[in-house]
């Protein structure tokens, strides 16, 4: 692996063992740095192929991190070295979890590997352990949620909401696309409608990349989009009647999109005058995607960068609508970003808390006397939802708290929370 200039650059062959050398280095780059595995892997630049078999296997070690760990505890009689450790998670996965090949085959080829990144001694430890460990996976039993998340959720839900969660995480979520407001699209075997407590409908897909090529993509009739978010923008449905009937809108933290296409619908819907729209976000990266989302579903919209929590940002402009979905421990979509949970700590749960806090105080400067704004997490922490709007709603009577919800988890979409909020207008007005 080489690194310039911030690029992640490889330059490998895609053979099996190329594979589990970038993984290996990959974990030990996600060790040592603050790194999501999402930015790790949006860094391999020109080789979609080692990409998606390189995402595929890290996933697989953070989902099945902690069994290996409790197997690498009965074999080894002391820890082995990182990079070793790191070379026998990988294989274990690749070989355990994976179909691509025999499972001797693996172990041989991260035999080689080890030889040749370190010496015969390490390569026979290396094949000692691997037999014994495939043995040993197939009794082992244990929790796979890392230990500080599982202590911290089985003290927040129920037992039965917690082995619900405990199960998810071992599972890889679904492909699923939102079929778009007032579009239909053919009869296609790879589309399996979901019957979901929603008014927009959503599909399972069985061949995401052929849908992604088909006509009814390119013609902006649906787009990739979990469910979850759709519990958010419900919130606006359910209380339509709060909303003003012309409304500036500003989507703070909106990329990708999703939640902006679908509320510029409802509002579309609800026969609102959206006076303007703008879709706001940090990175120019993934606000690019916003753009091409918006100009593919047609949607008008000004798309604009910049720090959601800087103070300075339309200081003599109001919204009648604000949306912000902050940033947050992403602690409700662990099947997508199973490492997540396992960078979890309450040090980082604070600077993200103080981050939300800013944004929500910034959104509600910008939100219009009886205008609604709408907060929302990927987070099933309390600290970052319902504790935090309590703790907002304190410090501002200007606002009141209209409907919040948390919505766990589920084998069809994933975990979200919400919090619709409306500014009260000034006494004597």
């Amino acid at each position: 692996m080489k690194k310039s200039s911030g690029k992640i650059r490889y330059d490998l062959k895609k053979s099996p063992e190329t594979v589990l050398k970038a993984a290996m280095e990959a974990l030990k780059f996600l060790q040592q740095n603050s790194c999501s595995l999402d930015d790790y892997l949006d860094s391999i630049k020109g080789d979609a192929l080692l990409r998606k078999r390189l995402s595929s296997l890290l996933f697989g070690c953070f989902r099945y991190g902690r069994v290996i760990d409790e197997v690498l505890k009965k074999v080894c009689n002391k820890p082995p070295a990182l990079e070793v450790k790191n070379l026998l998670h990988t294989t274990l996965v690749m070989a355990k979890y994976q179909d691509a090949l025999p499972c001797e085959s693996v172990v041989n080829i991260a035999v080689t590997l080890a030889r040749k990144e370190f010496n015969n001694f390490t390569a026979r430890f290396v094949n000692a352990v691997l037999r014994k460990s495939l043995i040993l996976l197939d009794s082992t039993v244990c929790d796979p949620l890392p230990n500080r998340i599982s202590d911290r959720w089985k003290k927040a839900f129920p037992g039965e909401v917690y082995k619900n969660l405990s199960e998810l995480f071992t599972q890889k979520a679904p492909s699923t696309v939102r079929l778009r407001s007032g579009f239909a699209i053919g009869n296609d075997p790879n589309l399996e409608p979901l019957e979901l407590d929603l008014p927009w409908q959503f599909y399972c897909c069985n061949d995401l990349s052929g849908l992604l090529a088909g006509e009814d993509f390119a013609g902006g009739r649906f787009y990739i989009q979990d469910p979850a978010p759709a519990h958010v923008c419900k919130l606006l449905k359910d209380h339509a009647e709060l909303l003003a009937e012309n409304i500036n809108f500003l989507d703070l933290c909106a990329a990708p999109g999703g939640k902006f296409i679908m509320n510029m619908e409802l509002l579309n819907d609800l026969g609102k005058n959206v006076l303007s729209a703008t879709a706001f976000d940090r990175s120019p990266r993934r606000l690019e995607l916003v753009r091409k989302n918006l100009e593919r579903c047609n949607i008008k919209g000004c798309v604009q960068t910049g720090d959601a929590a800087d103070p300075a940002i339309y200081p003599n402009r109001t919204f009648e609508l604000v949306t912000c979905d902050v940033p947050c421990s992403n602690s409700g979509v662990f099947r997508r970003r199973p490492d997540a949970l396992w960078h979890w700590s309450k040090g980082n749960m604070a600077d993200i808390t103080t981050l939300q806090s800013k944004i929500l105080q910034n959104a509600a400067r910008m939100t219009a006397e009886n205008g609604l704004l709408l907060y929302s997490t990927c987070s099933l922490e309390k600290e970052e939802n319902s504790l935090l709007i309590e703790e907002f709603l304190q410090k501002h009577a200007e606002f009141e708290l209209v409907e919040d919800k948390l919505f766990m988890p589920q084998i069809l979409h994933d975990g979200t929370y919400a919090a619709l909020l409306r500014k009260k207008a000034e006494a004597g007005k």
